[in-house]
């Protein structure tokens, strides 16, 4: 985001989050069991937890909010392979 919009917007999207008092979690499963009982608005998760958690119970009101051209969709690749690198 600091790239593709600047730093200042990028610093103004992280001090609204802060702001906002986030909750976190040590584990991607308890966002999603947060998220599904209503006990928090938004969760920032690994989104393969939502099926997973989906499988067990169907009820989970839960959505992905993929965007196109959205600096804020982010795509994890730590499963396909043993790397640490951030793709640009």
């Amino acid at each position: 985001m600091g790239i593709s919009e600047g730093e200042e917007k990028a610093k103004h999207w992280l001090e609204g989050i802060k702001a906002n008092d986030p909750k976190v979690y040590p584990k991607n499963t308890l966002i999603v069991e947060a998220l599904s009982r209503g006990q928090i608005a938004v969760g920032f998760f690994n989104h393969y937890y939502s099926d997973k958690m989906r499988k067990k119970d169907a009820k989970i009101p839960l959505a992905h909010h993929f965007t196109n051209n959205d600096v804020s969709s982010l795509v994890n690749v730590a499963g396909s392979g043993n790397c640490n690198y951030w793709l640009l």
